[in-house]
């Protein structure tokens, strides 16, 4: 070797040496991470299965290429006489024949290297297949254990791919290199091969052969997932009938033809294989194309319904059975249309916790009013409910959360040391405004203070935090809105759950192993070191007193969130792993220092258990007073036999994942402050869960879950929308209906702003006909399918609390007389010429309306319907007030301040609900001779009125109620000016000012 040559593979060599090491690096510090959440366990498991299979596919695949590439090198023997015109000449062969060896060499290495990396991530499926539970049901085909399709098929697809790889890939590189060695050249119009060449290649074909038949075999349990039916899924007719019996066929042809393929070794032409294989070619074209679509046209589609009853009724059962909808309990909905001041009065707390607080303007609104410093956001807010008083309370909450793309661009040390955590919640009553139009807020401020006991946050911090994600409707509506933020690297690499390949968005599908935190966000912070960190800015407490840094309460970490950082080997790694420096160099670390990441969820769960699906919404409770993450896994499967993907059944813009099995059989918390997730298995009877439980025994813990965390478990959205899309078409069991389309349901459009949008699931605080006392439901309103806007046909719910929880029930509406849908409740909202007045006031210059969800709220066989109205100013960083309350039953609506107000004007009943209405309307500084709005005086109950008018024209308030009304224009804005610049002191001095300038203007109009 030339000294060229020497110090180019050196170079090489020491490269790859560096590039190991910084991977072996960044597997301890995965090590490290594990370790310190208790689940060391898993991550040994899943990388010593890694390393494992990766060893032994990277090996055989090595030895089996290396040996055929030799074989095919073997020099001709001496008597052997090339005829014929030459591949290459002598010289150009002398010059490849000085590195064909190494090259070689090198080739197979290159391809064994990949085959292990591949194989390594079958790791999961490979657990999977050794560790699988029945399901005690039994596919109607083959009589196989559905567990079988669920746990051991995907395993044994890898398998045949790998060996059908393997064999096929050695046939072509071993002839292209028989062609090199001209053991095969062509000569006239004749193939010529030697002896040798022709026992090798015949060998290889005939084993490729033999592979083939195992491939056949399982197109045939992929036959119980075929869509071939069009109408649904699983085996149909045309499968059973011609397919199923031809893959029968194409099995002992391609026996036949590797028998015939070995049997040709020792002949010189290549009749004996070119026929069977012409053969099993016409007959895979024929008999797995042609066959199957003349039976499905000339057969099946003049007789469908009679050829696939059988199939879609397989299909039925095994849908409901795959998504937990054969248990709904289903009944009619004696509507009584007699709701009167005394059922009122029976349903307060249902009408009491009726949601008026949409989640999305709410945020808005929190953010605007709560995040009190510029670098803390509100991501997300959440429902959720508590026993206050004595009676179940439904609540939104929110943690406050650092935002570290307010801080980008900020020192280092700030970024990773100062700024480590959000802290403290926001707490609302979902129906309760105040004068202003603003929330009342149960837990606010810097630190958070708690007017309800239960709600007293002991330990604030907000270490660990949820990732921003668009809400639910968004996120499933547009796949590229869904795509996961990247988190840092999973232990152990990426992993596949029992159907082998993660499902397709919403994130909800959180799978497999992520690299970075998400967007913007900064991956690791260093806690407990030297330079104590900001636990949360004292608030000024005048206009003239703005905050200091001095006035900045500092902490150090003192909880077992994150690795020790107890040695220069742990900051090498982590310096390594991060491509920083400055974990090395910092004067600021201790021994008993800390680094935290994996601080977003759910990517974090993803990187505990890549194998599970996670809901992509968390949400906080407080509980003896900290603060702890829910988050749902779901047990997922694309291999359940005869079940539909759920993709397939939205016909709507709602896009579901690609799944066609179900369970939310995990609840994971996950302390705020300490990190340390903990995974409580809520469905022991799923056999996806029994499974993965028998491989990571460790994950799962043994112990019971807190009564407190247990009372705020829910049903999650995305579980119950999938649920509920599906159930749309298959609550259908006859199959005569099912196959015609008689029935479909569909989720019907509301009206959220400006734009109509699918209705999103809700959860409410109701008695379900027939029940005893009120529980926390999600429900969602059905209509016929290509009749949205039109009447409601039925209505889902899944209760929340327990000892029912996860119970689904459905209440079918009577045909006659029909109940209004969604949006025949929005078309009365329009075409109410009072509102429709208002709105266009209040849409004038500098300010919009924005209509909330519409709620339909079952009361004692009546429908009630609901939605809130928000007044937000078209200027930026606007905070959306609460404004009117729409209120209709039959063909009565109302718009009133208060939901009080509006059930008095139409009932005639004043149940004093625990809300207070607002105290003004934000009039556009276009708006002379715009009737001020009264309104109720914060605190006091509010008093029913007509809905605002436009005066008609030559009227208008008097000069002294317009001069008010000016003067309350301009602090008005002096208020929100300040608040945007975060002086609660001048914003609370210029709303009061605001609140007395308003007394007068009802004094005048009086």
């Amino acid at each position: 070797m030339s000294r060229s040559n020497r110090i180019f593979t050196l170079a090489v060599g020491l490269v790859l040496v560096v590039l190991f090491l910084i991977r072996m690096l960044s597997v301890y510090t995965d090590f490290l991470w594990m370790d310190s959440v208790g689940q060391s366990a898993v991550f040994t498991k899943l990388l010593w299965t890694k390393i494992a299979l990766g060893l032994i596919v990277g090996g055989v695949f090595f030895a089996w290429l290396w040996i055929n590439l030799r074989l095919a090198r073997r020099a001709k023997p001496a008597e052997v006489a090339f005829i014929g015109r030459r591949l290459l000449p002598d010289e150009d062969r002398a010059q490849i024949e000085v590195y064909a060896d190494r090259a070689l060499f090198i080739f197979c290495l290159i391809g064994a290297v990949f085959a292990g990396f591949y194989a390594a991530a079958q790791a999961v499926p490979l657990l999977v297949f050794l560790n699988s539970v029945p399901f005690g049901k039994t596919d109607p085909i083959f009589g196989n254990d559905l567990g079988f399709y669920v746990f051991r098929l995907p395993f044994w697809f890898y398998l045949y791919r790998s060996a059908m790889y393997m064999a096929g890939f050695a046939f072509v590189v071993a002839l292209l290199v028989h062609l090199y060695q001209e053991n095969v050249r062509l000569v006239g119009n004749t193939i010529h091969a030697d002896s040798r060449a022709r026992r090798h290649l015949f060998g290889l074909l005939g084993i490729v052969l033999l592979i083939k038949i195992a491939g056949y075999r399982l197109a045939q349990f992929s036959l119980l997932n075929s869509t071939t039916g069009k109408l649904f899924s699983g085996a149909s007719y045309a499968d059973v009938a011609a397919r199923l019996p031809v893959l029968w066929g194409m099995m002992l042809l391609a026996l036949v033809a590797a028998v015939l393929t070995f049997m040709s070794i020792k002949r010189r032409d290549f009749k004996l294989v070119g026929w069977p294989l012409a053969l099993l070619l016409v007959v895979s074209f024929l008999g797995g194309t042609v066959y199957p679509q003349a039976l499905q046209r000339l057969v099946v589609v003049p007789n469908q319904l009679e050829k696939e009853q059988p199939f879609l009724q397989r299909n039925i059962a095994a849908t409901r059975d795959a998504f937990g909808l054969s248990q709904v309990a289903r009944s009619n909905f004696q509507v009584s249309g007699t709701l009167d001041a005394e059922t009122l009065r029976a349903n307060r707390q249902t009408l009491t916790s009726i949601r008026l607080w949409d989640y999305r303007p709410l945020e808005a609104t929190f953010d605007m009013l709560q995040t009190l410093r510029p670098y803390y956001s509100f991501p997300g807010v959440d429902v959720d409910r508590y026993d206050v008083n004595g009676a179940l309370r439904q609540v939104s909450i929110a943690p406050r959360q650092l935002d570290y793309n307010k801080l980008s661009g900020q020192a280092w040390q700030n970024q990773h040391l100062i700024y480590t955590h959000g802290y403290g919640a926001v707490v609302s009553p979902v129906n309760e405004g105040d004068g202003r139009g603003l929330p009342v807020f149960w837990v606010s401020g810097l630190p958070p203070k708690s007017t309800v006991p239960q709600m007293d946050i002991k330990q604030p911090s907000v270490y660990y935090q949820s990732s921003s994600l668009p809400p639910l409707i968004e996120l499933v509506s547009s796949p590229e809105a869904a795509t996961q933020p990247s988190a840092e690297q999973a232990p152990g690499g990426p992993g596949a759950g029992p159907g082998g390949a993660a499902p397709a968005t919403p994130a909800p599908t959180v799978r497999g192993p992520l690299s970075k935190a998400p967007a913007g966000e900064v991956p690791y912070v260093l806690v407990n070191t030297k330079q104590p960190e900001l636990d949360y800015p004292s608030l000024a407490t005048s206009a003239a007193a703005a905050p200091t840094a001095d006035q900045n309460q500092m902490v150090n970490y003192g909880g077992k969130g994150g690795v020790q950082l107890s040695s220069f080997i742990r900051r090498l790694a982590f310096a390594a792993r991060f491509s920083d420096l400055q974990i090395l160099l910092t004067a600021y670390l201790k021994p008993d220092s800390r680094i935290q990441l994996h601080r977003y969820l759910p990517e974090s769960l993803s990187a505990v258990a890549p194998f599970m699906m996670y809901d992509p919404d968390p949400y906080m409770v407080i509980a003896d007073g900290r603060l702890v993450w829910i988050c749902d896994a779901y047990t997922v499967s694309d291999r359940y036999p005869y079940s539909t993907l759920a993709s397939n059944v939205a016909t709507d813009s709602v896009n579901l994942p690609s799944i066609n099995y179900l369970r939310n059989s995990v609840k994971v918390t996950v302390d705020a402050y300490d990190g340390l997730p903990t995974f409580h298995i809520v469905d022991p009877q799923d056999p996806v869960v029994q499974c993965y439980q028998k491989i990571f025994p460790t994950l799962f813990t043994q112990q019971e879950m807190s009564p407190i965390i247990r009372r705020h478990l829910r049903v999650p959205l995305l579980q119950f929308l999938t649920q509920a899309k599906v159930y749309g078409l298959y609550h259908i069991e006859d199959p005569t209906t099912f196959f015609n389309r008689e029935d479909m349901w569909a989720v019907p459009p509301e009206i959220f702003g400006t734009t109509s949008r699918p209705t999103e699931p809700y959860y409410v605080v109701m008695k379900l006909p027939g029940a005893e006392k009120e529980q926390f439901l999600l429900m969602l309103p059905y209509v016929l399918k290509g009749r949205e806007e039109r009447v409601a046909v039925a209505w889902m719910a899944a209760i929340c609390d327990e000892p029912d929880y996860g119970k689904l029930v459905v209440y079918d509406f009577p045909k006659s007389p029909g109940v209004m849908g969604p949006m025949q409740f929005e078309g009365l909202i329009d075409q109410n010429t009072d509102i429709s007045q208002a709105f266009s006031l209040w849409n004038q210059a500098g300010s919009r309306v924005v209509r909330g969800n519409t709620l339909m709220i079952p009361v004692d066989g009546s429908m009630l319907y609901v939605e809130p109205v928000y007044l937000v100013a078209t200027e930026k960083n606007a905070v959306p007030q609460l404004q009117r309350v729409i209120v209709a039953y039959g063909e009565q609506i109302v718009m009133e301040p208060t939901l009080d107000a509006a059930l008095q004007r139409l009932f005639g009943v004043d149940l004093k609900l625990a809300q207070t209405g607002p105290a003004k309307i934000t009039v556009p500084a276009s708006g002379a001779g715009v009737t001020a709005i009264p309104a109720p005086v914060p605190g006091q109950p509010a008093t029913a009125g007509p809905p605002p008018t436009v005066p008609s024209a030559g009227t208008g308030p008097s000069a002294d109620l317009r001069g008010l009304i000016d003067q309350a224009l301009v602090i008005d804005t002096q208020a929100q000016t300040a608040l945007r610049q975060g002086d609660l002191a001048t914003y609370q001095q210029k709303q009061k000012q605001v609140g007395d300038l308003l007394r007068q203007m009802q004094q005048q109009a009086r």
